[in-house]
């Protein structure tokens, strides 16, 4: 789990999801004040840009040099 940040500045955390077969990118929304606040989102809510882990800046790299996987 890793807190992100989009080029637009919407803040985002990011979480790798095991399906099975590999880890799947999650993107859930944590800024307070947006309407899908605490949702899994797959689009920015700032600018509508789709969501990929290409466009995010990490909020501090240490975060995710020991990022934890999530298997469900």
């Amino acid at each position: 789990m890793v807190f992100m940040r989009h080029g637009c500045g919407h803040r985002i955390w990011l979480v790798y999801r095991w399906t099975g077969i590999r880890y799947r990118p999650e993107y859930r929304d944590e800024e307070e004040e947006s309407p899908t606040a605490g949702e899994y989102i797959t689009h920015c809510p700032t600018c509508g840009e789709f969501l990929s882990t290409d466009d995010l800046l990490a909020e501090n790299t240490y975060l995710i040099e020991h990022a934890y996987l999530v298997a469900d």
